[in-house]
């Protein structure tokens, strides 16, 4: 099959689109915690229409490169560009701009009913997150903190993508979350693409991801070791997962911060 050795950062370059379409992109970028790097010299884009999987295994880099591009950690080197500017913004900024970052824990307000979580948005917004996940509709007064992982996982993301959002940047997607709900909120982030978002996504399910998204990037060690097309990685699944998804211990330090031995590359 010809996957690539790890020191060649691309399998296939996707398709070149006009750079109006571009949403965000990070060039050559390297962040961390402190003087630890987790990341080094990673270039992505993330366009209009589009939707995003970012593979790779524990202690990769995935949440740390998420967290930088929202704002969330400042660039050591190289730098992001969002909005047509590569000036760092706080996340709080970005988010008046349409960046819509969704964390593993799903920032919902536990102790909020699930209508108050609703109530951060706009009326228009909330009435699109209802139409996005009808599910919320019986849930609206039931405290945040009560619901199912998958209920206040639905219930972040129809708020993030109900409204006027550009682009969505969600962690661990389906984390603990049964089959049908990932298919739910896959289904809804497909369908929001089709209306121009663009999304990012850190998925744990390879295959069932591969069925909603676009493009693939896949992180070993703090680096992009594979850029390819959804098409392309389905081809060459059964590979990808043998030598670039298998388990491995953090490199430099996890990504909360704490510190373990480190190795060359990184990795959070």
């Amino acid at each position: 099959m010809g996957l690539p050795h790890e020191e060649s950062s691309h399998m296939a370059k996707p398709q070149t689109r006009s750079d109006d379409l571009t949403l965000i992109r990070a060039e050559r970028l390297s962040a961390g915690y402190g003087s630890n790097l987790a990341i080094r010299d990673i270039d992505l884009e993330i366009r209009r229409g589009e939707v995003v999987a970012l593979f790779g295994p524990n202690g990769a880099g995935k949440t740390t490169t998420l967290l930088t591009l929202g704002g969330e950690l400042r660039a050591a080197t190289g730098r992001v560009v969002w909005n047509n500017s590569g000036k760092w913004e706080p996340l709080h900024r970005r988010a008046r701009q349409g960046f819509a970052f969704v964390p593993e824990d799903g920032a919902v307000f536990g102790g909020l009913t699930a209508h108050q979580n609703l109530m951060v948005a706009r009326r228009a917004e909330r009435d699109s997150a209802m139409h996005v996940f009808p599910e919320l509709r019986d849930l609206l007064h039931r405290r945040g903190g009560l619901l199912s992982g998958g209920e206040q996982r639905m219930l972040a993301v129809g708020r993030a993508i109900g409204g006027p959002t550009r682009l969505l940047v969600a962690d661990e997607l389906s984390l603990g979350l049964a089959p049908r709900t990932v298919g739910v909120i896959l289904k809804a982030i497909r369908a929001a693409a089709e209306r121009g978002l663009g999304a990012l996504i850190v998925e744990q399910h390879v295959h069932r991801a591969l069925g909603f998204v676009d493009r693939v990037y896949v992180m070993q060690r703090g680096r992009i070791t594979l850029d390819m097309t959804a098409a392309e990685a389905r081809k060459n699944i059964d590979e990808i997962q043998a030598q670039y998804l298998t388990a491995e211990a953090p490199a430099g330090i996890t990504a909360n911060g704490n510190n373990v031995e480190p190795t060359e590359g990184g990795g959070a």
